[in-house]
């Protein structure tokens, strides 16, 4: 969770250039949507531990990257606000994430 929202920090400041009105203004508008996508890859990790073979727990892995990367492609807004822009910073986040999840996950297969 902290990746992603260091991420999203990172990433509205470069946006923004520095202008720290419209940076709080990005933390207060995008702060839940980034806590449920957070939330959200958290259960589909914890789904995935529920499969029985390791290749299908690596693929339910892959869904929230894949599902961040069309919305990050879509251009897609919802009252005026980019929800792309949550694709965009979601895609590192949950890519390493779910990298050091399934490194775990290997390491508890030996």
């Amino acid at each position: 969770m902290g990746l992603l929202f260091s991420g999203f920090v990172i990433y509205v400041i470069d946006l923004e250039n520095g202008d720290k009105g419209v940076i709080g203004l990005y933390v207060v508008v995008f702060a839940l949507p980034i806590l449920t996508l957070g939330i959200l890859n958290t259960v589909v990790l914890e789904f995935a531990k529920a499969r029985k073979t390791v290749m299908r727990r690596r693929l339910w892995s892959l869904i929230p990257i894949l599902l961040m990367a069309l919305l990050a492609v879509s251009k897609m807004t919802i009252f005026d606000a980019g929800i792309w822009f949550l694709g965009i910073v979601a895609i590192p986040a949950f890519s390493i994430t779910n990298l050091l999840w399934n490194l775990k996950l290997k390491k508890e297969i030996k």
